[in-house]
This record gives structure tokens, sequence and C-alpha cells, in this order.
């Protein structure tokens, strides 16, 4: 499905037969992962945990989640290398505000989750939050501040963040004792794959769009050929008028990324209303009982 995603329109057409190939291998391992878990005695991943609500719907945010979040990390530091110049070391640097707006959350989400035994609101409010960040992050031009930058980058860092420790307290909750291990890890898995995933389709976007935005031959007047070839040293070298053009070209070309981010968000806020509200089975905070195993 990756490979599906990211070759996809670039690499290969999508109309060819290596593309048909790929997605037709993509059903099939699909289809023969639910034959086998479906039948075997200890299954890696029980598919009765699917018909529990709280799994369902925070995996599915958490999906989203990931796509947002490593769709972010990935051209958030190609934006800083190749339109304002920093290295690479500099560019992640940079994003620090996203991943302290993330740690913050979290920890701010996790101790209103233990003294009001309460989470689903926080997804509800985080996801509309979150989208109103990518929406800033599509605003963004070559000449945007870099400190500008690092505020919308920590606003949606830190509404990912108590989504992301919610979510995992939230199918821990819901689960059967005997699946917490199982169920714990499908979270991360799912995060995982949503990344792979987003990066794939977002790397799809961004090269459909550059290409619609570049004069064509651009590239090749410079002796490269390809998206591929683009570079900081190259762009360096190209008259300013072409120069201004190309770096305006690929900014615009990340602008539909932070949309679709958006737009993923609302549909991760309309999964969250129907989160289900299961009451933490002990005040651990009132009860030091509970610290003692003496609580069942």
């Amino acid at each position: 499905m990756v490979l599906f995603a990211s070759l996809g329109g670039t690499a290969i057409p999508w109309a060819s037969w290596p593309s048909v190939a790929l997605g037709v291998v993509c059903g099939l391992g699909f289809l023969g992962f639910l034959f086998i878990e479906s039948r075997t005695i200890q299954p890696i991943l029980p598919l009765g945990l699917f018909r529990i609500n709280n799994f369902v719907v925070s995996n599915a945010v958490r999906f989203i989640i990931g796509m947002s979040m490593f769709g972010m990390i990935t051209f958030i530091p190609l934006y800083l290398q190749v339109v304002k110049g920093y290295s690479p070391t500099v560019s992640g640097l940079l994003l620090l505000p996203l991943m302290f707006g993330f740690v913050g959350g979290s920890i701010l989400s996790g101790i209103f989750m233990s003294r009001t035994g309460r989470y689903r609101i926080v997804p509800i409010l985080s996801m509309p939050l979150l989208a109103v960040g990518a929406l800033l992050l599509a605003t963004i031009t070559p000449d945007t501040n870099v400190w500008i930058l690092g505020l919308y980058l920590l606003t949606v860092g830190i509404w990912i963040g108590p989504v992301n420790s919610i979510g995992v307290a939230a199918i821990q909750n819901a689960v059967p004792a005997g699946a917490l291990g199982v169920a714990t890890a499908s979270s991360q898995m799912f995060r995982m794959i949503g990344g792979s995933v987003g990066v794939s389709i977002f790397g799809a976007i961004f090269a459909a769009g550059l290409s619609s935005r570049l004069p064509g031959g651009l590239l090749n007047d410079t002796g490269n050929t390809g998206l591929r070839a683009m570079s900081p040293q190259l762009i360096s070298e190209l008259p300013p008028s072409l120069r201004d053009t190309v770096l305006d070209a690929f900014t615009g070309a990340l602008h539909p990324i932070f949309l679709c981010t958006a737009v993923a968000a609302v549909l991760a806020f309309c999964l969250s209303i129907i989160l289900k509200e299961i009451p933490l089975p002990v005040d651990r905070r009132r009860d030091p009982d509970a610290y003692n195993g003496n609580v069942k």
C-alpha cells in the first residue's frame, strides 16, 4: 500500500500494470490477513477487538494523527532547507516547537484525565484546533518569518499531543484484560501505518502540485532533469527571476498537504464524537491502595 501511494503518479503511472499489480497484492494481502486471523488459535491481532467502539475509533484517530504528525516532520524540514536555505541540522532543530507542543500537550492532557477521570472531551476539543493549526501552515510563503512558522508548529504540536496520549488510555480502558498488550501495541501500529501511508500520499500530492506549478523545461535549462534533481544548490544557481518562480512553486505545492491535514483533523473530530466515555476503573489519586494491588 505504501509503495502504491509513493510510486504511483511519480515513478510509475497510476494506470500502469505495476500500479495495478501493487493494488491487487495489497488487496490479496488484506484478505489473507483476515482469513488467517479469524481462524488461528492465537491471532496476532484478534479481530474481535474491532467490535469494541473505543478500540476502532481511537485507532482510526491515531491513524489520522500519524498522517498529520509524520507529514509535518517530513515536509516542514524540506521547506526549511529548499526555500529558506537552512542546513539539515538546523532544519531539524527548528522542529523543536512541534515536539515541545507535542510533549507539553500530552502531559497536560494526562493531568486533566487523572484529575477528572474524563477523556472523551480531549479529542473533541483538540481536533478542530489542529485543523486551525494546519490551515495556518497552509498560509506560509517563501517570505514567512521562521519565528511565525515556529508558532504555527507549536500550535499543531499542542493539539496532536493530547490525542496521542488519550487514545492509548481509551483503548486500554475498553478492552478485556487479556487483550491489553496486543491492544496497546495496535495503537502504535496504526499510528505508524498512518505515518507511512500519509507521507506517501502527501509526497504524491506534492510532486503533482510542483509539476503543475513549474514552467515546462525549467529544470532542464540548468542541465538537470526531474523533480528529484531539485536542491538548494541548484536553486541558488538559477537567475533571480527563475529562483523566485521555483520557490513560489515549491511553497505552493506544500499548501495542499496542509489543507489535507486540516480535512483529516475534521474527520478525526467527527470520529471522536462517537467515542464512548467509559469510566476509569479507579481514581488512584484518591485511593492509595490501588497501587498496592488491593483493589480488584
